[in-house]
């Protein structure tokens, strides 16, 4: 919304540069006479009106766009790209842990504030890695950064879970299943 005026002052200096093109096609219009014989002049001046109104357009353009542009790309939306998990779920599927864990670093680097890499770092240390130090770990910097007590419960939770889950040493490793159909 603050770009009107720059919009506005890019119109009136069009504007400006595109009277000369609108005032000769006027001035030929007032001169055409004759019926047919005047049919070239007149379109040169169509020609001239054509030609000064596409120097106007694009601020037109612009103007008439400047409302409707914020819908699709809110302010601050380039700034603050969301981060690409889908890179880590690749490393992880592959069996890259460490990969996927050294992506999650640079994502919480990047993003302090965000959930998601705490709980995605906490669940492949645990579950892929086998590595509970380094799940405690990384619950602690990620309650650390969180910023709401709500998000701050809820990799609690998780994290508790899954501490529970693979501390006991009597309870056996889930089996993973492949459904046939």
């Amino acid at each position: 919304m603050t770009n009107y005026t720059s919009i506005l002052r890019s119109l009136v200096l069009r504007c400006v540069c595109s009277c000369p093109f609108w005032i000769a096609g006027w001035v030929l219009i007032k001169r055409a006479d004759g019926g047919w014989a005047a049919a070239g002049t007149l379109m040169i001046a169509m020609a001239l009106f054509i030609a000064g109104a596409s120097i106007v357009a694009p601020a037109i353009a612009e103007l008439v766009a400047e409302p409707t542009g914020s819908l699709y790309m809110p302010p601050g939306h380039a700034e603050h790209p969301a981060p690409m998990y889908g890179i880590v779920d690749a490393r992880r599927a592959k069996g890259d842990y460490e990969g996927a864990m050294t992506y999650l670093e640079e994502i919480a680097a990047a993003t302090p504030h965000d959930l998601d890499a705490y709980v995605k770092m906490v669940h492949i240390a645990a579950v892929d890695l086998h590595d509970l130090s380094r799940a405690e770990t990384a619950y602690h910097r990620g309650i650390k950064a969180m910023p709401t007590d709500g998000d701050k419960s809820a990799l609690t939770v998780m994290y508790r879970a899954l501490v529970s889950r693979y501390k006991d040493p009597t309870r056996p490793e889930p089996v993973r299943t492949i459904p046939l159909s």
